[in-house]
């Protein structure tokens, strides 16, 4: 039994037989160790609405979780060390 984690697999509507069995076979095996599978299907008509989807949803469910765990999701302390440096060197 793994620590609380959850997988989150986002489908693709147009995704090959051969990822679809191994999206599964993920799907399983990270079940079978009591890790909670979340599926969501991508939106969009195309490849591209679908990968914008794609981008979308990563950046909410990471903005999410850092507000969740206190965490200021807009500050990231190695690109503010690089902008300093940066600004340093004008």
């Amino acid at each position: 039994q793994m620590a609380p984690f959850a997988a989150l697999i986002l489908k693709d509507p147009e995704v090959r037989a051969p990822m679809a069995r191994r999206l599964r076979g993920t799907a399983e095996t990270l079940t079978s160790h009591g890790v909670k599978v979340l599926e969501v299907e991508l939106e969009g008509d195309s490849v591209l609405e679908r990968l914008f989807f794609t981008l979308q949803t990563w950046d909410f469910v990471s903005c999410y979780l850092a507000l969740r765990d206190g965490i200021d999701p807009c500050r990231v302390d190695l690109l503010e060390s690089f902008k300093q440096k940066l600004r340093s060197q004008i």
